[in-house]
C-alpha cells in the first residue's frame, strides 16, 4: 500500500500467482494488479472505488516469466512499481504518471518500463522511498562497488554511476536459534538492497554557506566475516546530487544477527527510521524498530520457536531454501523476505510497519512446528516514533504501539 498526497490516491499492489493446468503445472503468466482509489471513495463503497491495471509478464514482453518481490515508490510526478523477473534474473521498473492515476476508470493510460537484462545488478532490490525526483535505486557491481541508477520524470532513459566503498562478505548468513534451527537465508541474493530512502537536508544554513547535500541511504544484509561475528546490516550513505558515497553505517552486534532492513524518513526533522528482524546467538527471530543513529532498536515481538515446515509440502519443489547451510536436514526453516515501513498518514514523525512472530500453540505438548499442535504465526501492526510524535510520549525514547 502507498498513499500519493498530490493526487489523493491510495495505491494497492497485489501479486498474483500463475494459472495452472489440471496437473498443477504453470501454463500462463502471473501479474501485478496495481489498483488505486480516493480514500473517500473507499470509505463510501469499497467494492466500486478501485481502478486498476494488470502488469502481466506477457504484457511486458517476457512471456510466462515469473514476476516476484514487488514494491512501490513515487517521484514528484510518477508512481513506480519494481519487480523481479526471476526467469531472467533482473529488476523491472514500471511507471504510471500521477495524471493517469487521476483519470476515471475505463480511460487509457501509459505504462513505461525497463528491460530486466539491464537490471541484473539491482535484482531483488527496492527503490528509494520518500517522494523525490528522479526515481532512484541501486545495485551491487561487486562487494566493494555500488551502482546508483536514476530515472528522471522528464526522460525516457535512465542514468547511473558507480563508486567504491568498504567491502563486505556474502559467504555466510546462517543464524542459529535456541531450538537448534536456523531462520535466516536471504534470497534470491543475500545483499539485495531492500532498504532505501531519501534523507532531505532540512536545517538552517549560515549566510553565504553551502547547504549540506540531500542523502540517499541504501541498506542490505551482509554476511559474517573476520570482523563481524554475526550477519549484519550495512547502510551506505550517498550524496544525492553527485550520487557518490559519503559514509557508512552498520547495524551489528557480535551476539546476534540483524537482517531485513526497511527505511523511511521523517519529513520535518529528516530523521531516518528502521524496521528490521534480529535473532540468533541464544535468541529466536524477532522484530524491532527504531532509529539507526540511536544505536539501539526496540523489540516488538516475542517468538518462542523457529518456523519450520516439511520441505515435501512446499510448492514448487525447492522453493524453500536450506537456512542452515547444511547443518539441518529435512526441514524448511527459512523465515522472512523483507519488511516495509511507511510514514503514517500526514503525521511526519510517526511510522507504521508490520511485524511477525512464530509462537508455539501449546509449549507443554510441542516445542516444534512439525509436531502437533505445532505453531502459529502472529502478525502485528506497529506504529512508532519519537515521544513528541505520539499522544503518549513520556520523553524516554521512541514510543511503540
Amino acid at each position: 500500500m502507498h498513499y500519493v498526497p498530490s493526487v489523493d490516491r491510495i495505491v494497492w499492489l497485489i501479486q498474483t500467482n500463475q494459472p495452472t493446468d489440471a496437473k498443477g503445472n504453470p501454463n500462463g503468466p502471473n501479474a501485478l494488479r496495481i489498483a488505486w482509489a480516493k480514500p473517500s471513495d473507499v470509505v463510501a463503497n469499497f467494492k466500486t472505488a478501485w481502478v486498476w491495471v494488470h502488469l502481466r509478464s506477457s504484457f511486458l514482453g517476457y512471456g510466462n516469466d515469473w514476476l516476484d518481490f514487488p514494491d512501490l515508490s513515487t517521484s514528484s510526478g510518477f508512481l513506480y512499481a519494481s519487480v523481479d523477473d526471476v526467469t531472467r534474473g533482473g529488476l523491472v521498473v514500471a511507471r504510471i504518471s500521477f495524471a493517469d492515476l487521476a483519470k476515471p476508470g475505463g480511460s487509457s493510460i501509459t505504462v513505461e518500463w525497463t528491460d530486466p537484462a539491464n537490471g541484473q545488478e539491482a535484482y531483488a532490490s527496492h527503490l528509494v522511498k520518500t517522494p523525490a525526483a528522479p526515481c532512484t535505486g541501486a545495485g551491487h557491481v561487486s562487494t566493494s562497488k555500488l551502482r546508483v541508477v536514476s530515472w528522471a520524470d522528464s526522460s525516457n532513459q535512465y542514468s547511473w554511476n558507480d563508486f567504491e566503498h568498504n567491502s563486505y562478505s556474502t559467504s555466510d548468513y546462517t543464524s542459529k536459534a535456541p531450538d537448534g534451527q536456523y531462520w535466516f537465508a536471504p534470497k534470491p541474493k543475500g545483499d539485495a538492497i531492500i532498504g532505501a530512502v531519501r534523507k532531505p537536508f532540512l536545517g538552517l544554513v549560515p549566510p553565504g554557506g553551502t547547504p549540506p547535500p540531500n542523502e540517499l541511504w541504501f541498506a542490505w544484509d551482509a554476511g559474517r566475516d573476520s570482523t563481524f561475528e554475526q550477519p549484519y546490516i550495512r547502510i551506505v550513505k550517498v550524496d544525492e546530487s553527485t550520487r557518490t558515497g559519503i559514509g557508512l553505517h552498520d547495524i551489528w552486534n557480535d551476539a546476534y544477527t540483524f537482517a531485513y532492513p526497511a527505511l523511511a524518513a521523517n519529513q520535518v526533522t529528516s530523521e531516518v527510521a528502521v524496521s528490521l528482524m534480529w535473532g540468533g546467538g541464544g535468541s529466536y527471530m524477532n522484530h524491532a524498530a527504531g532509529f539507526p543513529l540511536d544505536f539501539v532498536v526496540w523489540i516488538t515481538t516475542a517468538s518462542d520457536v523457529t518456523f519450520t515446515a516439511d520441505p515435501t509440502t512446499i510448492t514448487p519443489a525447492g522453493s524453500c531454501p536450506d537456512a542452515s547451510g547444511g547443518a539441518v536436514a529435512g526441514r524448511c526453516t527459512r523465515s522472512g523476505d523483507y519488511l516495509s515501513v511507511r510514514r503514517v498518514g500526514s503525521t511526519a514523525g510517526l511510522f507504521g510497519t508490520l511485524a511477525y512472530e512464530p509462537r508455539l500453540v501449546d509449549p507443554a505438548k510441542s516445542t516444534d512446528c512439525l509436531t502437533a499442535p505445532g505453531c502459529r504465526l502472529d502478525v502485528r501492526y506497529v506504529e512508532f516514533g519519537r515521544p513528541g510524535d505520539t499522544s503518549t510520549g513520556d520523553g524516554e525514547g521512541p514510543r511503540i504501539h
